[in-house]
């Protein structure tokens, strides 16, 4: 350097550093120098080292590309092999940029879609694809191209509820014409109990295909209706039924539960049977035999609508046995009928506090899907858990979001999003491979020392046989011994825990969460009788005999109210009768003939 000079002449600038790391990164994604068309630059790809049979379909105009390792197919057949083996799918989007199109023009959105599988204790993504298109049609060619090559069905599929995604899938993996065909087959499993195995593997889907719950009561959850602070706590009791629909495993019993919440949320006036469901959902979300009162709204809450008349006229409706002769459609026309007369049957009286008409629209959207959400075909299928989530592949959607390209531009082009995308899967496939061979062989030793020690307790006498049961029986003894004193452990390491909390400057303590929708919940009628949601209580009548006299404004004459007990011992009969729905259950039974 010279004098007065602010930098060395050797050093880069500013713009040739940026252009340097420019096309290194363009090196590390195989990006073709002076190449701009990301579609070319996938083609390219396509056929080089090292994505060469990794990227099987490209198309153009839509635009979509099919891309999955052979790893990934590999370790997909190996977790599947003699295993239940369940399949997530789901698609983000806010990954790609757009690509050009015919005279300069953009493309759609395009979505990212993947199928994730459960590896060992890890998630791992099996098959891709981005596409600019988001329809059956397209979702059933990638998932056909997939089986092509020689992708397994999985046991279990689990996706949200998007129309699309279900209708590819149901034609491609569980063998069926269409939705439709889908519900009929599994219905017929369902109320002919007598088939033998041969008929019901005849009938059965290839795959068993589920909705996320999350998604389910998630959307429930969202409804404008809900964010009113007067009916925090009755949504909740609905949660809690809808919750409760999920977990049910029989035909009948799903009926005559959804029967119930329908009959509560459509019902603008209280009557016995009201009352009575009501009752009977609340022992069921409890787990306990307690029963919680009937909500009363005060005036200035009272809804008036009316429920739509949608539905035709009312028929029969057996509610001991299930038709065998009627298919899947009748089934759910029956159901929404039988509502509707119950509903109808009450058109005055006090108002109902569980009216709710939006739950009961709700429920009618999910009623023609209750076979995949409900745990109805879960027996039927084999299927080890109670309920369908997809947490895995959104778990890896975050995963790719926050981790992989967090350090990167928020959207990439589609050629170098694919290279990056490509190489982590292939990485964590093989970190999959080695944990398996681990597991694998850690099972063989395992079996080998017990082998070994089977056939060394077979050599010794029958002295050392003896000392060792003496042994064994102290160890029980011990263990008794321990297990009478958790108790105490419990309690000394509660008071280890203690903390001193001066002035009140300690931090406070976590509280412990309150119940999940589809867990029990005792604290329910605590909620649903808070001041909040229970109206005012009607004021009840004093007997004038009790205030003395009262004088006037001149003071020379006296005022006496004289009000007669008995007429104050009805009021408040009466006040019970209607605000508290055990007491009226009590009283029912002895209102015959003249009472008062």
């Amino acid at each position: 350097m010279d004098q007065g000079d602010v930098e060395a002449p050797n050093l880069f600038s500013t713009p040739v550093l940026r252009k340097s790391r420019q096309e290194e990164m363009d090196g590390e994604y195989c990006v073709v120098q002076g190449c701009t068309d990301p579609i070319k630059n996938l083609q390219t790809m396509k056929h080089s080292h090292p994505f060469a049979g990794s990227i099987h379909q490209i198309g153009m105009d839509p635009f979509f590309v099919l891309y999955h390792t052979p790893a990934q197919l590999q370790v997909f057949k190996k977790f599947k092999a003699g295993n239940y083996l369940v399949l997530c799918i789901d698609a983000t989007g806010s990954l790609v940029l757009k690509v050009t199109t015919h005279n300069e023009q953009k493309s759609s959105h395009i979505f990212l879609y993947e199928g994730v599988i459960k590896a060992g204790s890890e998630q791992l993504p099996v098959l891709q694809m981005l596409s600019a298109r988001q329809d059956a049609s397209i979702i059933q060619f990638w998932i056909l191209e997939y089986m092509r090559q020689g992708g397994p069905i999985p046991s279990e599929v689990v996706v949200d509820k998007s129309k699309a995604l279900i209708n590819g899938i149901v034609v491609t993996l569980c063998g069926c014409y269409n939705l439709k065909d889908y519900y009929n087959r599994c219905f017929t499993i369902l109320v002919h109990p007598e088939m033998d195995h041969e008929e019901v593997r005849s009938f059965l889907p290839l795959c068993y295909l589920r909705l996320d719950i999350a998604h389910i009561i998630g959307n429930a959850a969202k409804s404008k209706e809900w964010k009113l602070k007067s009916m925090k706590r009755l949504k909740l009791f609905y949660m809690m039924c809808l919750g409760q629909l999920v977990l049910e495993t029989t035909l009948k019993g799903f009926r005559d539960s959804f029967t119930m919440v329908c009959h509560v949320a459509g019902s603008m006036f209280l009557s016995a049977d009201v009352i009575d469901s009501t009752n009977k959902l609340a022992q069921r979300i409890q787990g306990t035999s307690s029963l919680i009162e009937p909500l009363i709204p005060s005036d200035d809450e009272e809804n008036s609508e009316d429920v739509d008349d949608e539905f035709g006229a009312i028929s029969d409706f057996d509610t001991d046995e299930i038709d065998m002769n009627e298919n899947f459609n009748q089934f759910l026309k029956d159901i929404k009928q039988q509502v509707k007369s119950k509903c109808d049957l009450v058109t005055g009286g006090d108002p109902n506090g569980y009216y709710a008409p939006t739950v009961l629209e709700h429920l009618y959207n999910l009623l023609p899907d209750f076979l995949l959400w409900t745990g109805i075909m879960v027996s039927t299928f084999q299927s080890p858990t109670a309920t369908g989530s997809s947490a895995r592949v959104e778990s890896d959607f975050n995963n790719l979001k926050n981790g992989i390209l967090s350090r990167r531009r928020r959207r990439l082009r589609v050629d170098k999003f694919v290279a990056i995308h490509l190489k982590h899967v292939n990485g964590a496939c093989h970190i999959a491979s080695s944990q398996e061979l681990l597991r694998n062989y850690e099972r063989t030793v395992n079996n080998l020392e017990t082998n070994n020690a089977e056939t060394f307790d077979r050599r010794i006498g029958n002295d050392e046989s003896e000392k060792t049961m003496n042994s064994k029986k102290r160890g029980i003894q011990s263990n008794q011994l321990s297990s009478e004193d958790s108790d105490s452990d419990t309690e000394v390491q509660r008071r280890l825990n203690a903390s001193e909390n001066w002035r009140g400057l300690a931090p406070t303590p976590k509280k412990s969460k309150t119940s999940k929708y589809m867990s029990p919940c005792p604290e329910l009628a605590v909620a649903l009788e808070s001041n909040a949601l229970q109206p005012p209580k009607q004021r009840l009548l004093e007997n004038g005999l009790r205030r003395g006299f009262s004088k006037t404004g001149d003071s020379s004459q006296a005022q006496l109210t004289n009000t007669c007990s008995f007429d104050v011992l009805a009021q408040i009969i009466t006040s019970a009768y209607i605000q508290y729905g055990s007491y009226r259950i009590g009283l029912e039974p002895h209102l015959e003939g003249d009472f008062f």
